[in-house]
């Protein structure tokens, strides 16, 4: 066992600041396209971050950024949050008014739908006869064991 390098008292609290923060982050974390952006350049989700403004340190703005810039495979520069959500906002709102497109992209839609679950299901369907082999493969093990030792 490793000796302690901090109190236990200390540990519990800084452990609690750390899921306070994670919880906090978390919810403020959500945005518009949360999860549904990829960078143009690399491919690497984006993520919400957030800056504190040039001489105003109290106001904040946020921004898309790619996780490729981290681990430095790529360089692509951050977006305004508020400018890319404004272009999605405006897109949805021309697309809604145009009800032929809009029926076709929902059309379009609900079919990658179907196909998804028909993978889904056809994803159960080998996973569940792979647990049958195997279970099948141990039974045969167990079998050979038995019978190479005269018991278990």
């Amino acid at each position: 066992m490793v000796p302690a390098i901090v109190d236990e008292e200390i540990f519990r609290k800084a452990n609690q600041v750390l899921r306070e923060n994670r919880e906090k982050n978390k919810k403020s974390g959500k945005t518009l396209l949360s999860g549904m952006l990829y960078c143009k350049k690399c491919g690497s989700k984006l993520y919400r971050a957030t800056s504190r403004k040039y001489k105003k340190q109290d106001e904040k703005y946020n921004y898309y950024k790619c996780k490729g810039v981290y681990s430095r495979i790529c360089s692509a520069p951050p977006v305004q949050e508020e400018r890319l959500d404004g272009i999605v906002i405006k897109a949805a709102k021309k697309l809604y008014e145009e009800k032929e497109i809009f029926e076709k992209v929902l059309d379009i839609a609900e079919a990658e739908y179907r196909k998804d679950a028909g993978r889904v299901e056809k994803l159960k369907e080998k996973r569940k006869k792979l647990v049958e082999k195997s279970s099948k493969l141990i039974d045969l093990y167990i079998d050979v064991l038995v019978a190479s030792t005269g018991s278990l």
